[in-house]
């Protein structure tokens, strides 16, 4: 995405680690994630790579 490297760290049972430029996110492995989990949890981390509201 936008020439960032994204890539898997680890695996886990409730969660997938991915680094993505300097960060590294947690992503829930659930088949439902909520909204606020979605934007407040991963969206907003990764303004530093992406700048600011870039999913919108």
């Amino acid at each position: 995405m936008r020439g960032v490297p994204m890539a898997l760290v680890r695996q886990g049972s409730g969660h997938e680690i991915w680094s993505c430029g300097h960060m590294t996110v947690p992503i829930p492995r659930h088949r439902d994630i909520d909204e606020t989990t979605v934007e407040e949890g991963i969206y907003r981390r990764l303004e530093d790579v992406f700048g600011e509201g870039w999913w919108r």
